[in-house]
């Protein structure tokens, strides 16, 4: 996104890659472009987020239709369909992550690296790149891997 004069927007100029699903981190992304940054939502070429399919009535969007919230989170980015596991796709994908400043992830404890992507080697290779990991529970620790909803995380802060 470009803003129309030099500094009218305060993430102007800054780049951030969203690898993220669900709500937490495409919300996250979403806050970052609504502030000026430009944001590449890198989705799977296998139906992209489970998110776009989503609807609170449960029923389907339509054929070609995304759900009101997929829409919400994801306004003002653009969207490029990436598998890192096939050669040319993990190449664009790493080409889109060099040249940026934040990197946005919710794959949980080491999905990253089950992605074929270190944080450490992504680092090494872009020393100003940060790295934004969203888990429910964490990345480490007793409960790291414990399965969340949005219904599981409001009744473990006490919301519900």
């Amino acid at each position: 996104m470009e803003a129309e004069e030099p500094g009218a927007w305060p993430l102007a100029g800054w780049r951030v890659v969203d690898l993220s699903t669900a709500i937490a981190g495409p919300y996250c992304a979403k806050m970052l472009a609504d502030a000026g940054a430009d944001v590449v939502k890198v989705e799977s070429p296998d139906g992209g987020d489970p998110l776009r399919g989503w609807t609170a009535s449960g029923t389907d969007p339509g054929e070609g239709e995304d759900g009101v919230l997929f829409q919400f989170l994801n306004a003002s980015k653009r969207s490029i369909a990436l598998d890192p596991t096939v050669a040319e796709d993990r190449t664009t994908l790493l080409a889109l992550i060099a040249k940026a400043d934040i990197l946005i992830e919710s794959f949980g404890p080491g999905g990253l690296d089950a992605q074929g992507l270190s944080v450490e080697e992504l680092q090494r290779s872009h020393p100003a790149l940060s790295v934004v990991s969203l888990s429910p529970w964490g990345l480490e620790g007793p409960g790291a891997h414990r399965p969340a909803t949005e219904f599981t995380l409001q009744a473990a802060t006490g919301s519900i």
